[in-house]
């Protein structure tokens, strides 16, 4: 109601002192866009009595309920080489999305099928510009045949033929031009602005000389990221069950069924299904058996544990920084201070020489920092966290690694002088790294495989 009355008033004042020098879109247009106008047409009559709502101006059109534009094409088997029944209508999914309005919109297709909803948001953005995001979901074995192919193809070329893109013809000037110059050129009469940095050898071309395109086939730069998700199925094939348990042998059968739900599956099978030991191996070391498609025989895959972690923390990836991987040697020095080891000696292990870059060794080290919700139940509030993420190998001594971390943060990242960017500090392996935390820091040192089983188990969903 109140708006009403501000849209009559705001038509009134155009009236009553500004319609005599310039129209209503004009009046419109200077004063931001945004003003909406209401009048009574006294000729007016029906229900509405003349009452009639101003349509500001538009680049777009109004669409019909009857749409009888839409090309009928079966582009994906007869151009691009792929088979799928049924896909969508890539031409009436890009109306829709133009409809939307949104050129920089994220767009979710929960039944992605052969990828039709993807295909069209590259067109489109190929097209405006635009920056539009999709995020599809498929079950299907055709992912790796069809869906994937298909928005590689569509990314490297826009037309394609019989599976095979089709380069755009090179043009053919219809008069001698100078670096820079916009000149006609044959085919559809469109201009085209020539520049000597994408590589013309002279100062000139010259009238019927053929100029080749730079993009022939009108490719984008684009990257999508792709996760293959556990199944229930898979999630059985990991379970390994105690070879004895008396406990269970003794109990009634309707007992029994209870312990085997409640207590063994969730309790004695937790390490089949995460297995803290293959933490000492992030970068593709931990692995499940998955079932292979149409088939009872499952093989060992490896899974992303740190692309998982992101995901159970609700991690907001800033910036991924690229696996490092060092040598180095070791000797004890004398340390009067420390306790004695049983064996007569106080001795602390030290560097002998600095450590040093070598892509085969075993101590490994990556870095990764980003933001998590400050509260994971409102997660875009705005309230966040700054976190620092270290994963690294571990080689089974405990001494050698914790010296090769306390190394890495402070002599690689120097860590002491950064820690106050962070509000939680992420690591994998036993270390001391907050041994020597002040009471005034206000960061905090968590176990990623204590977060991990804490996240895994919890229940809650973020």
């Amino acid at each position: 109601k109140e708006k009403a009355y501000e849209a009559v008033n705001n038509y009134q004042n155009y009236i009553d002192n500004y319609s005599k020098t310039e129209s209503l879109e004009k009046y419109w247009s200077r004063t931001g866009k945004t003003l909406k106008f209401i009048r009574r047409n006294p000729s007016g009559v029906g229900k509405s009595q003349g009452v009639e709502h101003w349509v500001p101006p538009s680049e777009g059109k109004l669409r019909s309920s009857n749409w009888t534009d839409i090309l009928v094409l079966n582009a994906i088997s007869n151009d691009l080489g792929l088979s799928f029944p049924s896909p969508k209508n890539e031409n009436l999914l890009s109306q829709i999305f133009i409809m939307g309005g949104d050129e920089c919109a994220t767009i979710l297709d929960y039944f992605a099928g052969s990828g039709t909803t993807g295909h069209a948001v590259i067109n489109l953005n190929r097209e405006d510009g635009g920056k539009r995001k999709y995020i599809l979901v498929e079950m299907g074995d055709h992912f790796d045949t069809v869906l994937k192919p298909r928005l590689e193809k569509v990314v490297f070329s826009q037309d394609w033929k019989d599976g095979k893109p089709v380069p755009k013809a090179p043009v053919k000037l219809k008069q001698k031009i100078h670096h820079n110059e916009t000149v006609e050129c044959d085919g559809n009469g469109n201009e085209l602005t020539l520049s000597f940095d994408v590589g013309l050898d002279s100062q000139t071309l010259e009238k019927n000389e053929d100029f080749k395109i730079e993009n022939p086939f009108n490719g984008v730069s684009h990257c999508f990221k792709y996760m293959r998700l556990e199944s229930y199925e898979d999630t059985l094939n990991n379970l390994v069950m105690p070879e004895h348990d008396t406990a269970a042998t003794a109990m009634p059968p309707s007992l029994k069924e209870d312990y085997m739900l409640h207590y063994l599956l969730d309790t004695e099978t937790r390490d089949s299904l995460l297995n803290m030991r293959d933490f000492s191996i992030p970068f593709g070391g931990y692995r499940l058996n998955v079932k292979e498609p149409d088939s009872d025989a499952s093989v060992s895959t490896a899974v992303d544990l740190i692309e998982t972690f992101h995901y159970l923390i609700g991690l907001r990836v800033e910036q991924y920084y690229r696996i490092q991987s060092y040598s180095a040697s070791f000797k004890r020095a004398v340390d009067p201070e420390l306790p004695d080891n049983g064996a007569g000696q106080r001795t602390r292990l030290e560097f002998d020489g600095r450590p040093e870059l070598d892509d085969k060794e075993k101590w490994r080290f990556q870095k990764i920092e980003g933001k998590i919700p400050a509260n994971p139940l409102s997660p875009n509030d705005g309230q966040t966290k700054n976190v620092l993420i270290l994963w690294r190998t571990l080689t089974g001594d405990l001494e050698q690694d914790n010296l090769m971390l306390d190394w890495y943060l402070g002599d690689t990242i120097n860590l002491n002088e950064k820690r106050a960017e962070y509000d939680i500090i992420y690591v994998n392996g036993s270390n001391t790294l907050g041994a020597d935390r002040k009471e005034t820091d206000s960061y905090q040192v968590r176990l990623i495989e204590e977060e991990f089983l804490k996240k895994m188990w919890s229940g809650e969903e973020y």
